[in-house]
């Protein structure tokens, strides 16, 4: 696992044939081979480090000695990188060696080389670096070497950095570099004589996405790049451009990465990008997924997300094998849904008939709203179609952000889809339950559902009965009214249990959550049966048990906790 190390063995600045020598002794025709050799080696290890093949020992015990290496590594790849965009000017790059790698003057002296680089107007270094393999795998190794630095360096262990400036890597995320990286992935992307599948425009995508992310709140160089990208560079309108070209999916999916990372990371980007726009008629060509949509009208990244996952629902198979989809055009959705949450997009939803009408960007979020909702969750064999379940389950994190009137709008509008709102609920309340899942995942696949439900069942009185009587089915109510009256005309008034909750049941895994060890989905699953039950006490205790109601009514100040010497009591 110790790719650093294999990394540096690849560059040498004494010796400029050492790729070409690598290449022999592994028996491969290209210099750049032994380098993408290492790139699927570490793409594979990334992907699932507990499954690799390659050893996973200790990286190094020294952890300055390896911060040193670290350094080094960076400004070989810098280095090589630099010199593979212009060959002519790599006499101004510094000599590096482990000695004196970490001086600031060295680190300068490859800035300004990489700022006198973007000067160049024409873009001959971009257009060098799309005809030759190798300086495509050095970026590809510049994107890895970043996500293998936050994914699995500082997820080791050890003593944490003393500043954000400290970061051994940090050369490869300045300004000038990732203004550098910036170029080259305009220019692969707009050259009509480009191929979408050479993978540079991703690579390049990808470096800016890794070079940018934020991985602690002190991590000024982090932001200090993404400041870069927005308002020196205008990523998002040049990110907007370039999605309505025509590219492969990949691509697509790691410029919209690029934009959701900074909606959650800088506090103005989110009006930056919801406020840049474009139009289809700049290009010649335009991506399959505008194809539905007015060349004459702008674009907008909400306009444009809407017509991607259009497109996908329009495009793809009915089933899907083993409810896994083959591509990453699911993944490509799923992106949209979740940075439409990250942007506050659910706020448009409302149910208020006459703004709905005059907006036809809202028409089509409600209409995406819906479908996806009307996904199926089983295929016929009963095997869970993940990939739907993932979509409905981020359509409810988008309508938590929604007005509490919009569910009334579904019973209304489109009762299919408000079904579709109770299927997922029941789905994702068993699963929970039946493995027991305590974990982060379960919270984040569980309470966004719960508090949707509870905001549209708290609103409007049709949908607090609808899902009130999915959940407590009316054929059971008799026997449910009867134990009631068995409780008031026995000796004690109060049961400790639920009178009506099977283990197997809705209903009584709600109230197993009541007392799950997670706090959110406890505290959330007692909130939306407190709105199911009326707001009334007596009938929640009934439903649930006095010892499961008990912390909702002492939290909103119903009920005193019960010490040794004093008796639970309900209001009257």
């Amino acid at each position: 696992m110790d790719f650093p190390s294999r990394l540096e063995s690849l560059f040498s600045e004494e010796s400029e044939t050492l790729l070409e020598q690598h290449a022999i002794d592994l028996g491969v025709k290209s210099p750049s081979a032994s380098l993408e050799q290492w790139n699927e080696d570490i793409e594979a290890f990334l992907v699932d480090p507990s499954a690799s093949s390659i050893a996973s020992a200790e990286l190094v015990s020294d952890e300055k000695t390896f911060a040193k290496q670290l350094c080094f590594v960076s400004c070989l790849l810098m280095r090589n990188i630099l010199k593979c965009c212009d060959e002519s000017g790599s006499s101004a790059l510094p000599s590096i060696s482990k000695e004196v790698v970490c001086n600031d003057a060295i680190e300068t002296k490859m800035t300004n080389v990489a700022q006198d680089i973007i000067q160049d107007n024409s873009l001959q270094y971009a257009e060098r670096l799309s005809n030759e393999e190798l300086p495509t795998q050095l970026i590809r190794a510049g994107k890895n070497f970043l996500r293998w630095f936050i994914q699995i360096y500082l997820d080791r262990p050890r003593q944490s950095l003393q500043a954000s400036h400290d970061s051994p890597i940090r050369v490869l995320q300045t300004p000038s570099m990732l203004g550098l990286i910036f170029g080259i992935l305009k220019w692969s992307s707009l050259n009509p004589t480009r191929d979408i599948n050479s993978g540079l425009a991703r690579y390049a995508s990808l470096y800016l996405f890794y070079g940018t992310y934020i991985t602690n709140p002190q991590d000024v160089v982090a932001q200090q790049g993404i400041h870069h990208l927005i308002h020196d560079l205008s990523f998002p309108k040049v990110a907007l451009e370039l999605l309505c070209l025509p590219t492969d999916v990949p691509t697509a999916l790691s410029l919209l990465r690029n934009l959701h990372n900074m909606a959650v990371s800088l506090p103005d980007a989110t009006k930056i990008i919801l406020d840049t726009q474009t139009t289809a008629t700049a290009v010649d060509a335009t991506a399959p997924w505008l194809t539905t949509m007015d060349s004459n009208n702008p674009v907008s990244f909400v306009s444009l997300g809407e017509s991607i996952v259009r497109w996908y629902l329009q495009q793809r198979d009915g089933t899907l094998n083993g409810g896994v989809a083959d591509d990453k055009a699911s993944e490509l959705v799923l992106e949209i849904l979740t940075s439409f949450y990250a942007l506050g997009v659910g706020r448009q939803l409302k149910e208020t008939k006459a703004q709905i009408d005059s907006s036809d960007e809202i028409n089509t979020l409600i209409s995406i709203v819906t479908e996806i909702l009307k996904l199926p969750i089983q295929d016929q064999g009963n095997i869970t179609i993940t990939v739907n379940l993932q979509f409905q389950i981020a359509i409810f994190s988008l309508m938590m952000d929604s007005d509490s009137s919009f569910g009334q709008y579904l019973m209304d509008h489109d009762h299919t889809a408000f079904e579709g709102l109770l299927q997922v609920l029941n789905h994702q309340v068993h699963n929970v339950v039946d493995q027991s899942r305590v974990d982060s995942s379960a919270t984040a696949s569980l309470v966004p559902i719960l508090v949707t439900s509870t905001k549209y069942a708290g609103e409007s009185a049709a949908v607090q009965m609808r899902i009130k009587k999915f959940i407590f089915p009316p054929d059971r109510e008799t026997l449910f009214e009867q134990k009631i009256q068995d409780l008031v005309s026995s000796a004690s008034n109060t049961n400790m249990s639920p009178l009506d909750a099977p283990k197997d049941t809705l209903r009584g895994e709600l109230v197993q959550l009541l007392s799950w060890p997670e706090s959110y989905i406890k505290r959330c699953t007692a909130e939306f049966l407190w709105i199911l039950c009326n707001r009334n006490a007596n009938e929640y205790v009934h439903r649930v048990g006095m010892g499961n109601a008990l912390p909702l009514l002492h939290a909103k100040g119903l009920a005193a906790m019960p010490t040794s010497n004093m008796p639970f009591t309900l209001p009257s």
